[in-house]
């Protein structure tokens, strides 16, 4: 199961949607939404750290007129 995240929880976020679905069904659901979120966490960070290299650069350039 989650690990932050309880069957009744998710219930009540999901609604009418988990009516008819089991609590492993639940518990599925949220795991992979889990695994997901922490993807898309990982390209974000990822992403910010080359948009500050970039950054980066872009000053070392405009500061010295010296490219990469």
């Amino acid at each position: 199961m989650s690990k932050h995240m309880s069957v009744p929880k998710a219930r009540e976020i999901l609604g009418m949607s988990a009516s008819e679905m089991s609590d492993e069904e639940i518990e599925g659901l949220v795991n992979d939404l889990e695994r997901v979120a922490d993807v898309l966490f990982d390209c974000m960070v990822l992403e910010g750290r080359i948009g500050l290299e970039g950054a980066r650069w872009d000053t070392h350039f405009r500061l010295t007129g010296e490219a990469e």
